[in-house]
Formats: structure tokens, C-alpha cells, sequence
């Protein structure tokens, strides 16, 4: 293979240690020499030497290492075998070896190795990943799934060398490429290519024929000097305006490039904002730059709000992640990994978004035809949606990565080495012979959609999607044709729905909504109410059931066991009331969200019985029970105080009844602190009792700090959180009642 892959997908690192200096210190003390400061020409000569002497294990297994890094898969996966049969070899060969082999088409033996690898590391998810992109079905899937894809080697930009990573900018077209341009003693080249280093360049594209989607380009040249160093320069890309570039190249900061510990010059993510007379003369580190690790590839999208990048920093699941960061004050946050959905142990690269907030990227981790392969998702309500490989003639089982769409999403480029190319690298374009349609599958009584729906087509060799959180599933259609899809769903009988694309032409949108009648589904709520001390069931109890579906509440009285039960819907949020003379009023919460069949939800109830209006008088204290506050605190917290809501319905009902609360802390802490915090404590109740309902006149407060402590916790006697907790309570006292 030809490709320099990860010389341009991963991490554009360059060592500042000069090779020249390796002096003879033995042949396998150079050639690691050389491994470690990634000069890998050189290395993989030293190597070769010292396997042609003896069989060597630490030669042995970095050789095959050093072939893979310079994208030469049939040598790599010649000294993988080689290199597995060794008894100190380790799982990974044996997972780079199939590679190799994928790579090269030997399907069988990449089985092979891919289930011997799954032996050895079974945690290793890239093994099952890998061993599926083996199935004669997947792959023939994978191979037909593109069949709408025109494909073309531009060979207006393409050389010999690497041309790469494509960003629309105005009237043309931004790329990386290797040029030969030096010229002289001053020539710098790359010990991990033996060729030059890339920088960026511009080109014009003028659309000449809308229909066809053909474009004439016109004399490519060096795009700017701000990208053009002695180092690796780019991929770019640029703000939604056109007024900033990012642009990734070698860690430089202050005027200085700066090594890591190692002596490695890691990548970093540039900026650079756009003047009356050009690009500004320096450009600035991104925010999150860090000399220690790479981050590279920056994607930037529509909306200026995010910028997704791979990096290799440290916590993330593989060698190469994808991250995002967002735009937040002026300033770029604090990366996060976008999660295993898409990251895997192997490398993920090379993001783009898309118009409609589609990401794309490369991987080598997910199931696909060899190398690396462009893969696909998008983010709804937080939640990706099941990743798809874009599949051939836009993937290949070669390396294939760097795609990008102009407005249209029907036309764009992507990179890649396959064979048939004019260099090592070289920029593709394609057009999507579709339509883009959106299918919306939603309850015909709700309006709400129904996710998970799979979708079945004769319409094109790849014949199975599913629908998203909202319902929706984006779909290319072939024009001219009427595409029949079969939905299934355990929610209702199969449903057929008939589309046709006549008349539309490329590019075009088509909208189309399935409303669907839901299975009715038996669903309820059952449960018993008890006195909470005895056990004793509680008969005659009002039972009513609130929910957030705009449904009026329901209601019903428990039989003489304390039995109930009421009709629920599904999809909903529901508040279980009950009220009973003599007892708190008690509520419980549950939901019916993605219940799909006859359900039957549990809700039994145990009723502390309260104080009635009879029980009260003036003379004593009550305390109003699971009113507790964490250590320090004065904010109530509703859902572990169900109680101050009786209190607030029992003086509801009763409106000559008027309270004093009354607040208390434990020992800890400074005297006079704890006593502001027990009047803030206890102001917060009454606050609270005032928003829901009760006259400020009926309701009054005080705090008594640390001053009436239940036990013998003061400030030196030691005692557990439990006891102190004893002490952070909350009571009432009766100050005016009229009995009748």
C-alpha cells in the first residue's frame, strides 16, 4: 500500500531530536533509536539488518510496527506473521496482522486472526467490531450500500504525492498536500514519510454544470503564509462567517515550537481571524492546547457553537478520540469526550458536521471493509443515534477519511489511498445521485414519535434503518423510482408506505409523515393502602391520580382490604395522591415512559396518621417529621420532606389555625452562625408555607440555634452524624385555634 495513513491521519507529530546525531551504539540500539524519535525510514532499514543476523524479538515485533505506521499494510502484514508466531507475542499482533489481511482482501485468514485475538483479549471490543466486517453478508452490504455514489479522482489537485482533507472556503477549495517546494540544502523532509512536509493550498472550483454537479478548477496555490512553516500545516477549517481559520499544525507558542518531556513536537489547534488585507500575522493556541498531547483535525460547526477534534490527551478510550468543545464567553471549553458510541481502543479521526448536524468521521475500530472507513451519527435530545458506515464506492479496504459537503449535502470530497490513484494520497469527489427525504413516524392521537421503528426497502441494497428519538429517520432515494418501505415495530402491525421521487431532481428535500394507530396497551396502577404503625388496611381513602398528559385526574376510593386500582397511559409522568381523615396526605411519583405492553404498576402505601384538629392545642411542641437538613444547610428539600406539605393541607382545611415554626441546629460550628442558620432554617418554611397558600398573618418563625438540644451532643461530647442529626429538626406550635 502507498498511503502514509498515519502520517496524515493521526498525529503530524515531529521529533526535534535530530537523527543525525544516532551514533553507532549497536544495530538494535539505532534502529529504536529511530523507532522512538519516529523517524520509521530508517528504522525499518535497521531493523531489517538486524533480523537478517538472528531472530531478534524486540526487532521483530516494532518492525512490523514501523511498516503499519507508514500505511505499507503488505509489509506490515508480512512480519505480523512472522512476528505472532513468536511465544512472546502479544494480543494486538495478532489484531494489527488481520488488519493487514483485511486490508489486502484475505478475508479468511483476517477471520482468523480477528477470533485469536478475541481469545487472547476478549475485553477488547475492536475484535468483535473487526471479526463482523468478515461476514460475507456485511461486507457485500457495506460494498452495495453506496450504489447512489459518483465517485472521481480530481486530477486537477492530485500529484504523486499526498493531497488531502478538503474544506469549502468562498469560491474554492482548501486542502492539504506535499509539495516538493524547498528546493536546496534548506529542504526539510519528514523522517516518518522520507518526503516533505505538507502545507496548505488553494483552488479555485466553478460550478459548470448544475445538473451533473461538475466543476472546473482552477491553478492551485500556497494558501497563506500564516499556514506555510517548516513543519506540518493543516487540515483547516473555518468559523461559519469565514473570518476565523483553525488550522492544526506543530505545538508552537510564543514565537517557540515546544516539545513535550519526550522531545515529541505534538500538534496543535491554531486560530487565526481574517483583516482587510488578509490573514492576521500570528495566529493563537485554541484554549485547550496542551504541549503534552495532540489535538488536531478541528471541525467547527454551522452554528459556531461546537468544535468537534480528535486528540489522543489522557482518559480516553483509544489511541485517538473524537472530542467537542463549545463556545462559551468567547472562549473554547474544556474538551469532552463525545463517549464510546463513537470513540473505541483503536483511533477515531478526522471530523465533520454537517448542515443538518450529521458528524462524520474515520475510525478503524468499527465494523467496516479494511483501514480506515468513514462512519456517521447524529446527536438528538443528547442521544447519538446508531452508527452507520457510509459504505463503498465512498469506503474502500483501504484508508478513506476526510469527508466534508458543500450546502447542498449532494456534493462534496473525501481522501483516500486506494489503489488507482495518481499518488499516495489523493482527493476524491462524489455526488449523491438522491434525494434526501425525512420519514416522520408518529401516534396518530398524541403527535408524538414513535422511536425505534425499523424500516425495510427493496429500493436499494442497504435495506434496514430505524427510527430516532423523535421519530425520524434521513434517508437517499434514488430519483425516479417509488420506494416501497415495510415499518415494524412492537407497538403496531407492520405498516407498508409507498414513496416516489419522480419528478425531483438532485439535492432536493422530500418530507413524509406515517401516522400511525398504536396497539392498545392494558395499563394500570395498583396498590394497597396501610396505616403506616399497625398495618392495618385503610378503607374509604380518596386516591387520585395526577399526570403531565394534559389528562384530567383520575380518581377512585380503596375497597375494605385498602385496595385500588386506575387506568394509565403510556409515555407519561404520574403523582399517586392519597387523602384520608386523620392521616398525612401522601403522594408517590412513577412513570410509563417506553412501556410498550399490559403492564401492571405497583404502588402500595403506608399513611402515617396525623394530628387532627382535635388533637391540637396551644400548650404543646409538634415536630414536623423528615424536615432534616444536611450539615450547614438551610435549603428544604421537598422530596424527603413530606410532611411540611401536610402541614401546609391541614391548615389549608383549617383556616383558623395558626403556627409558630420553630428551628434548631446541632452543636457544631460557631454559636452565633448556628443561630442565623436555624432563623434562616426556619424563615425558609414559612416562606415556603406562605407560597402555597397560607396567609403570611397565620404563620410565624423562630430559630433557636443550638440552644435546645435533644441529647448530650454539645461541643465536647464527641457523637455520630446520626445523633447530631437528632438535632437538626424542625416544629410546630400552635399559637390560635378555634374549635368548634
Amino acid at each position: 500500500m502507498k498511503s502514509i495513513i498515519y502520517n496524515i491521519l493521526l498525529l503530524w507529530i515531529v521529533v526535534l531530536v535530530s537523527t543525525i546525531t544516532i551514533q553507532a551504539q549497536g544495530k538494535l540500539e539505532r534502529a529504536n533509536r529511530y523507532q522512538k524519535s519516529l523517524d520509521y525510514q530508517n528504522a525499518i532499514k535497521a531493523y531489517e539488518k538486524v533480523l537478517k543476523k538472528a531472530v531478534v524479538p524486540d526487532a521483530l515485533f516494532k518492525l512490523p510496527e514501523c511498516y503499519r505506521k507508514i500505511g505499507n499494510y503488505k509489509k506490515a502484514g508480512y512480519w505480523y506473521a512472522q512476528a505472532v508466531m513468536h511465544p512472546e507475542a502479544t494480543p494486538e499482533m495478532h489484531l494489527y496482522l488481520g488488519i493487514c489481511q483485511l486490508a489486502q482482501e484475505n478475508v479468511v485468514d483476517a477471520r482468523a486472526s480477528f477470533n485469536q485475538f478475541i481469545a487472547l483479549a476478549p475485553g477488547d471490543l475492536r475484535g468483535k467490531q473487526l471479526l463482523a466486517a468478515c461476514d460475507d453478508s456485511i461486507r457485500t452490504l457495506l460494498q452495495g450500500s453506496g450504489a447512489l455514489y459518483v465517485v472521481r479522482n480530481i486530477e486537477e489537485i492530485n500529484t504523486r504525492y499526498d493531497e488531502f482533507s478538503v474544506a469549502h472556503h468562498r469560491k474554492g477549495l482548501v486542502y492539504c498536500a506535499e509539495r516538493d517546494t524547498a528546493g536546496g540544502a534548506a529542504r526539510y523532509t519528514s523522517g516518518w514519510t522520507g518526503r516533505s512536509f505538507t502545507d496548505v493550498y488553494y483552488i479555485d472550483a466553478r460550478l459548470v454544470d448544475e445538473e451533473k454537479m461538475e466543476f472546473k478548477y482552477g491553478k492551485q496555490r500556497p494558501f497563506d503564509k500564516i499556514v506555510k512553516t517548516k513543519f506540518h500545516d493543516g487540515p483547516v477549517c473555518f468559523s461559519p462567517d469565514g473570518t476565523i481559520m483553525y488550522f492544526t499544525k506543530n505545538f508552537y507558542n510564543k514565537g517557540k515550537y515546544n516539545p513535550d518531556m519526550s522531545g515529541i513536537l505534538q500538534t496543535a489547534i491554531m486560530k487565526v481571524k481574517v483583516t482587510n488585507t488578509g490573514w492576521e500575522k500570528k495566529a493563537e493556541l485554541v484554549d485547550f492546547a496542551n504541549s503534552e498531547y495532540s489535538v488536531c483535525h478541528p471541525a467547527v460547526t454551522p452554528q459556531g457553537d461546537k468544535m468537534y477534534f480528535a486528540s489522543d490527551m489522557p482518559g480516553g478510550f483509544g489511541r485517538m478520540d473524537i472530542y467537542v468543545s463549545y463556545y462559551e464567553g468567547g472562549r473554547w471549553s474544556q474538551p469532552i469526550n463525545v463517549g464510546p458510541e463513537i470513540n473505541t481502543e483503536g483511533d477515531e479521526l478526522f471530523p465533520w458536521v454537517s448542515p443538518t448536524g450529521v458528524l462524520y468521521f474515520s475510525s478503524d475500530g468499527h465494523t467496516g471493509l479494511g483501514g480506515h472507513d468513514i462512519y456517521f451519527t447524529k446527536a438528538t435530545r443528547g442521544k447519538w443515534s446508531p452508527l452507520e458506515n457510509i459504505g463503498a464506492p465512498i469506503n474502500s479496504n483501504y484508508d478513506d477519511f476526510g469527508y466534508s459537503t458543500d450546502s447542498s449535502a449532494v456534493f462534496g470530497y473525501f481522501s483516500s489511498n486506494r489503489e488507482g490513484g495518481k499518488g499516495f494520497t489523493d482527493i476524491y469527489s462524489f455526488t449523491k445521485l438522491a434525494v434526501n427525504a425525512e420519514l416522520l413516524v408518529f401516534d396518530k392521537l398524541t403527535g408524538k414519535g414513535i422511536e425505534n421503528v425499523t424500516l425495510n426497502s427493496d429500493c436499494f441494497p442497504r435495506s434496514t434503518f430505524e427510527t430516532n428519538i423523535e421519530g425520524r429517520a434521513d434517508l437517499q432515494l434514488p430519483l425516479d423510482r417509488s420506494c416501497t418501505f415495510t415499518l415494524s415495530s412492537p407497538d403496531f402491525p407492520d405498516t407498508t408506505v409507498v414513496v416516489s421521487t419522480e419528478n425531483f431532481k438532485i439535492g432536493d428535500r422530500l418530507f413524509f409523515d406515517v401516522p400511525i394507530l398504536l396497539r392498545q396497551i392494558d395499563m394500570k396502577v395498583s396498590g394497597r393502602l396501610v396505616d403506616e404503625a399497625s398495618g392495618t388496611p385503610l378503607s374509604n381513602a380518596k386516591v387520585e391520580v395526577l399526570s403531565n398528559c394534559g389528562s384530567a385526574p383520575q380518581t377512585t376510593t380503596t375497597d375494605a382490604d385498602g385496595n385500588y386500582s386506575i387506568k394509565v397511559k403510556g409515555d407519561c409522568q404520574y403523582v399517586v395522591k392519597v387523602v384520608k381523615e386523620g392521616y398525612f396526605t401522601t403522594t408517590t411519583n412513577f412513570n410509563t415512559n417506553g412501556i410498550r405492553k399490559d403492564t401492571t404498576i405497583e404502588a402500595n402505601i403506608a399513611m402515617p396518621e396525623f394530628y387532627t384538629i382535635e388533637d391540637l392545642d396551644t400548650s404543646s411542641l409538634y415536630q414536623i417529621n423528615a424536615v432534616y437538613y444536611d450539615y450547614d444547610q438551610d435549603r428544604i428539600n421537598l422530596d424527603r420532606s413530606p410532611d411540611l406539605q401536610r402541614l401546609v393541607d391541614l391548615m389549608l382545611n383549617n383556616e383558623d389555625l395558626a403556627v409558630e415554626i420553630r428551628s434548631h441546629t446541632d452543636s457544631r460550628g460557631d454559636a452565633f452562625y448556628n443561630q442565623d442558620l436555624s432563623m434562616r432554617r426556619a424563615q425558609a418554611i414559612t416562606n415556603f408555607m406562605i407560597d402555597n397558600g397560607i396567609s403570611e398573618a397565620r404563620v410565624s418563625y423562630k430559630g433557636f440555634g443550638e440552644t435546645k438540644l435533644l441529647n448530650n451532643c454539645d461541643d465536647f461530647t464527641p457523637c455520630s452524624e446520626d445523633q447530631h442529626r437528632m438535632n437538626r429538626r424542625t416544629e410546630f406550635r400552635v399559637v390560635r385555634i378555634k374549635k368548634n
